[in-house]
């Protein structure tokens, strides 16, 4: 088992084991693991940006990579997961945060960070 892979077993097993169903297969959950791990770190590499000194700026470059991560996660699921209401989270994660990455990325490029 790779580190990432461990790492994404610790996180996320505590929610693996309040789930109703199965997954299709331990290879499929493994592939999901794994990419749940990948996201994971780096979401918290971009998280963990130099500060910037402007508040409101740290704020957004630090919520525009936790909603990408959130994002990406939730892409992972809905290429691997089966249960219709993760799915139907999953969906609506993507939906709403897409749009909010937009308009953070916007307001950093309008305010000279990018």
């Amino acid at each position: 088992m790779t580190k990432l892979a461990l790492i994404a077993m610790l996180t996320f097993a505590p929610i693996v084991a309040f789930a109703d169903h199965t997954p299709s297969s331990s290879e499929e959950a493994e592939i999901a693991s794994e990419a749940y791990a990948m996201v994971n770190h780096e979401m918290h590499a971009a998280m963990s940006a130099e500060s910037t000194g402007d508040v409101d700026a740290d704020f957004i470059i630090g919520m525009r990579a936790h909603h990408t991560g959130a994002v990406k996660m939730a892409e992972v699921l809905l290429a691997h997961g089966t249960d219709p209401a993760t799915r139907t989270l999953a969906q609506t994660i993507i939906d709403a945060q897409t749009g909010e990455i937009d308009w953070m990325t916007k307001w950093l490029v309008s305010h000279g960070y990018e």
